[in-house]
């Protein structure tokens, strides 16, 4: 098999390059035979000859199931690609990229059993109409590919996402979705039986764990759902003082830091005198006597 042709020579050495290689390979041999395109493709032009060429590959392609879901991962694999990886074949990449997903859309809208399509391959749902990606119904296109890849749902509106009933509940959601989706939703008081008890925000993808947008909005409302917020959040200010304004308490997961500043701590112990038990040596001698105040107060 020919990678060598398009790809460097350092890609052949790294396990999951080599793998996605060897995919799209099989997908483009599917149409012609053993030999496939790249075989004898040398960047001087996109990957199939004509179109005649690009739909029977796509035909045969959209008949496999697993097939279907290799390709979008090998698409998807290849948009990670950069001119310093392939050279000047990049443009050719892209084009043939491009092929794909014009052709996945043309497919996909005029599939007559969509629901089952969805069902079976659910990352397509990138490549569906908007109309069908904020599509609500309880049984829809949107539910059926989350079903079947909850990743997928990054492509669908928030309004289609905010509309899934599923067992599992939003902690199974909230991983996928988008930051604006995860904000409004970590801004609730949560009813969710199967979320931890400090908030959604532990649901969320590392990305957003480090996104102060949205661990502002998750600690204003569970102030120790700081706990699952970056380390360099953490150590911010802003965030902290928010946490501890909601809960004196969040002040345990804040970095040394943040637990060492007086205005930081006071706040906390405003809220919660049992917080000076998380501050730092120093403040906790200067400031023991106003906790203690405050606590019996608090708790009288």
């Amino acid at each position: 098999m020919a990678y060598h042709t398009f790809i460097p020579t350092e890609f052949k050495h790294d396990e999951k390059d080599a793998s996605y290689i060897n995919q799209f390979n099989v997908l483009l041999r599917l149409s012609k035979g053993e030999g496939g395109f790249l075989e004898n493709w040398n960047g001087a032009g996109p990957f199939f000859q004509d179109d005649g060429d690009e739909a029977e590959a796509w035909d045969i392609i959209w008949e496999d199931l697993a097939t279907k879901d290799e390709i979008v991962n090998v698409v998807h694999w290849l948009e990670t690609l950069t001119q310093d990886d392939v050279g000047w074949r990049i443009e050719r990449i892209k084009t043939s990229v491009e092929v794909f997903k014009t052709l996945a859309s043309k497919k996909l809208a005029e599939d007559e059993d969509l629901n089952k399509t969805l069902r079976s391959c659910g990352s397509l749902l990138e490549y569906t109409s908007e109309e069908i990606r904020n599509n609500q119904e309880p049984q829809g296109p949107v539910f059926q590919a989350f079903r079947q890849d909850p990743s997928s749902i990054k492509w669908a509106t928030d309004e289609a996402v905010a509309a899934l009933s599923v067992p599992e509940g939003q902690k199974n959601i909230i991983p996928y979705a988008s930051k604006s989706y995860v904000i409004t939703q970590v801004r609730k008081p949560c009813d969710d039986k199967t979320a931890c008890f400090d908030g959604l925000l532990a649901y969320a993808s590392d990305k957003l764990k480090d996104d102060k947008e949205v661990v502002k909005a998750a600690v204003g409302t569970y102030g120790k759902a700081l706990r699952y917020a970056s380390e360099e959040l953490r150590n911010d200010r802003d965030i902290v003082l928010v946490a501890v304004t909601q809960d004196g308490l969040a002040l345990e997961y804040a970095s040394e830091w943040c637990q060492s500043q007086y205005d930081i701590v006071d706040t906390a112990i405003q809220q919660n005198g049992w917080a000076i038990h998380f501050a730092s040596n120093e403040l906790q001698k200067r400031l023991e006597k106003k906790a203690k105040e405050l606590f019996d107060k608090q708790w009288s």
